[in-house]
This record gives C-alpha cells, sequence and structure tokens, in this order.
C-alpha cells in the first residue's frame, strides 16, 4: 500500500518503529483522519525543539531575580534544568521546592558533576528523596557531597556498589577508605 506523500516522512528508516506504525495507519484513514494524524505527530515532534529551548535560555538570561525564582518554583523541566546551572545560589536551591520536580530529574542532579553542594545538601535534607536508592548512590558518587552526608549514606548501599566505590578513583580517599573497610569486615574484597 502506498502511503499519501505528507506521511511519507514519517516512514522513513530515521523514525521510530511507532510513528512508522502510525503512519501507516493514516494511510488507509480517510484524508480528513489522515492529516489530523499527520498535525498531531508534528506537534509531538516539534514540541520540544532545540530553538524553542534556546529561546527560553535568552528569555531567562534577560529575566531579573525575581523572575527567575518565581520561574523556578512554576517552571517546567527545561527551565528548571536552566536555573539549576544559575550562578545565584538563592536560584538554584529554589528549584529544588517546585513542587512538580521529580525523583527522575532528582537522579539527575545528583548524578551532575557540575551541580554546587547546597544543592546536594538540600537533596541529602530531603528524606522522600533519600527513599529511592539511586538517589543515595549518587549523592555518594558525586564528588562534591560533603563527605559527612557521603560517609552517612555508604552504609545504605548494598554490597556490590561498596565494592565498587571501594576501587572507585572518583571519590574522595576517606570515603573509599571506609569502603574498604566495610568490604574487609565482610571479607570480600
Amino acid at each position: 500500500m502506498k502511503m499519501p506523500a505528507n506521511l511519507e516522512k514519517f516512514a522513513s528508516p530515521q523514525t521510530d518503529k511507532e510513528t512508522r506504525l502510525m503512519a501507516a495507519k493514516a494511510a488507509s484513514l480517510p484524508d480528513k483522519e489522515a492529516a489530523a494524524i499527520d498535525a498531531d505527530l508534528k506537534t509531538e515532534k516539534e514540541a520540544v525543539s532545540e530553538a524553542d529551548r534556546e529561546s527560553l535560555y535568552k528569555k531567562v538570561q534577560r529575566m531579573n531575580v525575581s523572575e527567575r525564582i518565581k520561574l523556578a518554583l512554576l517552571g517546567n523541566k527545561e527551565a528548571r534544568e536552566i536555573l539549576l546551572k544559575d550562578s545565584n545560589k538563592l536560584i538554584s536551591s529554589t528549584v529544588l521546592r517546585n513542587p512538580t520536580i521529580t525523583e527522575d530529574e532528582i537522579v539527575k542532579i545528583v548524578n551532575s558533576r557540575s551541580i554546587s553542594d547546597d544543592i546536594l545538601r538540600q537533596v541529602a535534607n530531603n528524606k522522600e528523596w533519600l527513599k529511592k536508592y539511586s538517589v543515595k548512590l549518587g549523592m555518594v558518587n558525586n564528588p562534591k557531597t560533603p563527605l559527612t552526608i557521603a560517609m552517612r549514606l555508604i552504609s545504605q548501599l548494598n554490597e556490590k556498589d561498596i565494592q565498587h566505590l571501594a576501587k572507585s578513583k572518583n571519590i574522595s580517599s576517606a570515603l573509599s577508605g571506609a569502603a574498604k573497610k566495610i568490604v574487609m569486615q565482610k571479607g570480600k574484597y
């Protein structure tokens, strides 16, 4: 079955399987329904384009401090990512108080080597976020995490991750030494 010309671009080998299936289904639909599906596909593809991200970045740069704080509290995921990198610590720490921030974003934050230690302290003080194992592991593996926090969290990791920490060169020597000590006590180093 030949696809209409307006849907062929969605059936290219570079297009994901789901989109190609939707385009194939649309090909057998009447023109009106095919056009609606085509419009939906274009909207989804263009939702988060690089140009939009750049323009949001420019808008944020033109905002004053109070506007950026408001955006940090109410903004979407893209705005939060941009504002986390803000040099003003008040703005970057306000992002963590955004009610729509997800645990996956927190995991990404604690795994980031460019995040400040103040942000990591804030994450460590939130018990809800520390319930997730990947947050604990990211905190311990991040060299910017304050040593007292990392030492407190290391005892909550599983054996395999502690063994990895004992051999790691990317963390402080004190933390690596503590991991080695735990492994030695369990007799598996």
